[in-house]
């Protein structure tokens, strides 16, 4: 009996039982895997990005970032200009008067919009090649700046500054020279406060954008370079005296561009030189320039 009962019993154990415990195991454990949600590793797409936290940097990556405020490297180049009735003897040429300013930037984002604030710091060096005026012994005569001993103010404390032709400050030369060029520079601490209007607030950077501000500059030195030729060997005069450069200046500016790129001008609002301590020539002379920006950041 026991003989016909065996098969029976055998036919009915699952097959599951039979089976490798090691598979089965694996098996359940497929089965709860399936059963549980997986997280998802993979960075939604960028339309399902939360938009006010998305910066894209200068590899065109997009991250997040909670704070859309963003800083600015700014390094422009251009030429220089005098402006407001400045003496025939200083015009100067276009190519050779030109600028080169670097700005620090903070741009802050003003409610999540398309406008930020920008306080920002910077350095200007600018420099003046005046042409030459006129002819003596059938060479060109520059001009420069220089100090009237003859002015004398304060009981000695300083001079006043006045145009003079250039081999005025070659009297310990004695050999034959030809002068060939001219020159007035300065350089400037920078402060400035600007409000930038971007296209797309999204992406600031890759975007059209119009900046508007005013800048406060610190005089932090000056000097005439008088440049000529000796001995066939090109030879030049520095004289690093302020000559009673404005301490202080300040003007608006703006910034005009797509991207990184754009058109700088800059409008000083103020006379280049102290009043009351130039020749009358020189009293009313201002500046402005205008060149391009690159943003490095």
């Amino acid at each position: 009996m026991v003989k016909k009962l065996l098969p029976i019993l055998l036919f009915a154990i699952p097959l599951h039982v039979l089976s490798d415990p090691s598979e089965n195991e694996n098996s359940d454990n497929t089965q709860e895997n399936s059963q549980i949600p997986q997280k998802n590793t993979e960075l939604p797409r960028i339309n399902e990005r939360p938009k006010d936290r998305i910066v894209r940097d200068y590899r065109g990556e997009d991250f997040y970032f909670d704070d859309p405020s963003f800083a600015s490297l700014i390094v422009s180049y251009g030429s220089n200009f005098l402006r407001n009735n400045y003496p025939s003897q200083l015009n100067t040429y276009f190519w050779s008067s030109n600028f080169f300013d670097i700005n620090l930037y903070y741009n802050i984002v003003l409610i999540k919009s398309h406008f930020a604030l920008s306080p920002g710091i910077g350095m200007s060096w600018e420099s003046y090649s005046f042409k030459p005026y006129g002819k003596e012994d059938k060479k060109d005569v520059f001009y420069t700046l220089v100090r009237d001993n003859d002015t004398v103010k304060d009981g000695g404390k300083y001079r006043n500054t006045k145009i003079e032709k250039s081999k005025a400050i070659f009297s310990e030369i004695n050999k034959d020279y030809t002068i060939n060029s001219s020159y007035f520079s300065t350089t400037y601490i920078d402060l400035m406060l600007d409000l930038r209007l971007s296209a797309d607030k999204e992406y600031p950077k890759d975007s059209f954008f119009v900046t508007v501000g005013a800048k406060l500059g610190f005089l932090w030195s000056a000097r005439t370079q008088v440049g000529y030729l000796q001995d066939n060997e090109y030879k030049y005069v520095l004289t690093g005296d302020p000559l009673n450069t404005k301490l202080v200046r300040y003007g608006w500016h703006t910034r005009v561009g797509w991207n990184r790129f754009g058109i700088s001008y800059t409008m000083m609002l103020v006379d280049l030189f102290s009043k009351d301590r130039v020749s009358k020539d020189l009293e009313t002379i201002k500046t402005h320039k205008v060149g391009i920006s690159v943003d490095f950041f």
